[in-house]
């Protein structure tokens, strides 16, 4: 649709308007012809979509590029930025990608905070080295720098050229290629690509303020439907082979381990106790879970001096049953009934004797059939030991106990 007579008048007011305020009236007439070329000019262009393609070789009323582009650059001296852009625009249908063009359009975005736009065109224009001077080549690397601390920069690699590439449902311009760039805004997006004989593509990506994102979009081949053979002619049914037998399964075998190793303990004689610890178990592998059972043996000597000056040391001797739950062939947790023998100084005659039992976690680890162990555990016995000599009370421990355990072991 043409601008009408009466939008052209108003558009040309509007400017010498802002043109009289800012010059006065010793360069009315010039900013009136300019105003009106403006008014006339952005009128047209005000129907180009940006980035659009046209055929128009030519601008209404006899416009050429350069004064399209000195119309624009007197619109953004003016602060009218809608008139600058308008006309700029029209000046790249006559000369598509001028990149000088292309970056005085993206400092007019980076005016506007439309950080996007405002670094694509800047990029196009530093590529295509735009600028008049050195000075406005400089403010073109300086603004783009900015705009990309503010959106983020993501480069795009397809296997398939030619491909139709859309973020956030929008096409991007230049994708059909192996690789692109573009810029985007910060937060979350997505990827389709779409292309004959190959299966959509869809890939979520996040992009961050300032960021560098690469992607990779590897798009796989539709599969291809057999062609349909003719029917074959009816072939009269044979008996059905008898099924093969079929074989148990081979029972799980199980797997010995022997251990040596050391013990501290408390509540096992009088202080802290120390002492070595052997162990032999039978395991069970289950997929990935086994279970075992086992006997292992402990002798732990009292650091501490029991009561009535008795200086001869107590021993704690146990054995003990475990039954245990092995997970992902490294942790391991048990129940287990327990033995223990108190004694005293190989003169004396009282041996106490308490039963109990607890539970113990661990884990190990293997290299080939040797291997290292590291469990604690905790007794609970039936009743607290209380060692006597001679009729006197020599020693009481806790009704609970606890032990760490390390050791070395091989599997057989």
């Amino acid at each position: 649709m043409a601008f009408s007579f009466l939008e052209k008048v108003l558009a040309f007011a509007s400017c010498l308007s802002d043109n009289y305020s800012r010059s006065m009236a010793r360069s009315l007439v010039v900013g009136g012809a300019i105003c009106a070329s403006l008014a006339f000019a952005t009128a047209a262009a005000a129907q180009v979509e940006p980035g659009a393609a046209s055929t128009a070789t030519a601008a209404p009323h006899g416009l050429d590029f350069a004064t399209l582009v000195r119309l624009g650059d007197a619109a953004r001296a003016q602060a009218r930025p809608d008139d600058a852009r308008k006309a700029y625009l029209y000046a790249l249908k006559l000369r598509p990608n001028e990149p000088t063009v292309l970056g005085r359009l993206g400092l007019l975005a980076a005016d506007a905070k439309d950080w996007v736009r405002a670094a694509s065109h800047l990029l196009d224009a530093i590529q295509g080295n735009g600028g008049e001077t050195e000075a406005e080549r400089e403010k073109f690397g300086r603004v783009l720098a900015r705009a990309r601390n503010e959106i983020g920069l993501v480069r795009v690699t397809l296997n398939v050229v030619g491909a139709v590439v859309l973020i956030d449902a929008e096409p991007v311009p230049g994708a059909g290629g192996a690789a692109f760039v573009v810029y985007l805004e910060p937060g979350r997006h997505e990827l389709r690509a779409e292309a004959p004989g190959y299966v959509p593509h869809v890939q979520a990506f996040t992009v961050t303020k300032g960021g560098d994102l690469a992607l990779t979009v590897e798009m796989q081949r539709a599969p291809v439907e057999p062609e349909k053979a003719p029917s074959p002619l009816p072939v009269p049914p044979r008996a059905a082979p008898a099924p093969a037998p079929v074989s148990p399964s081979a029972p799980a075998t199980p797997r010995f381990l022997l251990g040596l190793g050391a013990s501290l303990a408390g509540e096992f004689a009088p202080g802290a106790a120390l002492g070595p610890v052997g162990l032999f178990e039978v395991r069970w592998p289950v997929r990935s879970v086994g279970v075992s059972m086992g006997l292992d043996a402990r002798g732990l000597r009292g650091f501490g001096r029991a009561d009535l000056g008795y200086d001869d040391p107590l021993w704690s001797l146990s054995a003990a049953l475990p039954a245990c739950l092995h997970l992902r062939r490294r942790f391991f947790v048990c129940g287990f009934g327990q033995i223990e023998a108190v004694i005293g100084a190989p003169t004396a005659d009282a041996i106490l004797l308490l039963g109990g039992g607890g539970g113990r976690v661990g884990a190990e680890f293997f290299w080939g059939a040797l291997g290292v162990r590291a469990w604690g555990e905790f007794v609970v016995r039936a009743s607290p030991p209380r060692y006597v000599l001679d009729g006197f009370e020599a020693w009481r421990g806790s009704l609970i106990g606890g032990a760490l355990s390390v050791a070395g072991v091989m599997a057989l």
